[in-house]
């Protein structure tokens, strides 16, 4: 291995399956970072890179991320003393307060324990230390994965989402169709719009995509073919007090921009799009023809459709896809594309 390379591991919620991995590495890819997948397993990913750079600004995107960690090293459940031989020198410069956050996916109900464990061994080994639960000056992060012990410095700290005062029912415009703000956030971010790009959702609905995209400062506009849905979008954008936004009323086989840094887009259910007169899968080839136009060359769509669905995306080549059951009937599809060159 180059000696230049560092490993870094994260954690995820898990309640989007292998969506959070894929949001994790646009995210990554969306400020710049090289890097190469170690390892993965349901809620743990290992990557390796010479330097994963903006860190702060992923785990603040981040729907699905809960943790983001240099990579110390590794000890056992049954041995945890081992952890003496894990050099932590160079992440204890001028640091006075930790603290220990535990994950347990190996369903060991050992995370307290571990936790009370690993402060008494680093104490031990730097007594000047103190274990501080609020605002320590380092936290470090251990994985239980069966008898094994990742353990990592945090990078970044991961701020608390507000995910239920966002939620469909407490909105002044509701819509049955409408997302959850934590799946909407994750879209966005497989969409690696930019900070100065403008997001573009061409089938907004009652706007949960774009009232995520405006809350991560992004320039987000919001299109719809229904006017009834439109006045809906601008009474929940106005209830969170946003200070920017755009919606119109519009199609989205004729996207009235000249540019865009990246789209995200659920596509409306049913055989027969409202308003529109085509079916699902004329809908959505009539999108990409028109997202060819406005998307310059290895920009990214992401799109949400019924797995029932089948249609061509000229121009655009397939990244990664993810499928949702809902229900016995339906099960939905949350598919990345990128843009040919």
């Amino acid at each position: 291995m180059n000696s230049s390379l560092q490993e870094y591991f994260f954690v995820f919620s898990g309640d989007g399956g292998t969506l959070g991995h894929s949001e994790l590495y646009a995210l990554l890819e969306t400020y710049g970072n090289d890097f190469s997948e170690v390892f993965r397993r349901n809620r743990f990913a290992l990557l390796r890179a010479e330097k994963l750079e903006n860190m702060e600004k992923v785990l603040e995107r981040g729907a699905y991320v809960l943790a983001g960690c240099k990579h110390l090293g590794n000890t056992k459940l049954d041995n945890m003393h081992t952890v003496h031989s894990i050099d932590l020198s160079g992440v204890l410069k001028d640091i006075e307060t930790f603290r220990i956050d535990c994950y347990d996916f190996a369903d060991t109900r050992s995370s307290v324990v571990v936790e009370g464990k690993l402060a008494a061994i680093i104490k031990k080994n730097h007594p000047q230390l103190e274990v501080s639960m609020k605002n320590p000056d380092a936290t470090f992060v251990a994985v239980i994965r069966g008898d094994t012990i990742s353990l990592g410095y945090s990078l970044a700290e991961k701020a608390r989402q507000k995910w239920g005062e966002r939620r469909p029912k407490t909105r002044p415009f509701f819509h049955a169709a409408a997302l959850f703000p934590k799946f909407a956030r994750c879209l966005v971010n497989l969409s690696r719009t930019k900070y100065g790009e403008i997001f573009l959702d061409p089938f907004c609905g009652s706007g949960t995509i774009v009232m995520e995209a405006t809350l991560l400062g992004l320039d987000a506009i919001g299109i719809d073919i229904s006017d009834e849905l439109c006045r809906g979008s601008l009474q929940n954008l106005k209830a969170l007090g946003l200070p920017t936004y755009t919606i119109v009323q519009g199609d989205a086989r004729d996207i009235p921009l000249s540019s865009v840094g990246g789209i995200a887009a659920d596509i409306p259910y049913g055989k027969i799009s409202a308003g529109s007169g085509l079916n699902s899968r004329e809908l959505i080839e009539d999108f990409f023809d028109n997202a060819c136009q406005v998307l310059e060359p290895n920009k990214h769509v992401a799109l949400v459709h019924p797995e029932l669905v089948k249609f061509s995306a000229k121009g655009f080549s397939i990244v990664a896809q993810h499928k949702i059951r809902v229900h016995r009937s339906l099960t939905r599809v949350v598919a990345e594309y990128r843009r040919n060159s």
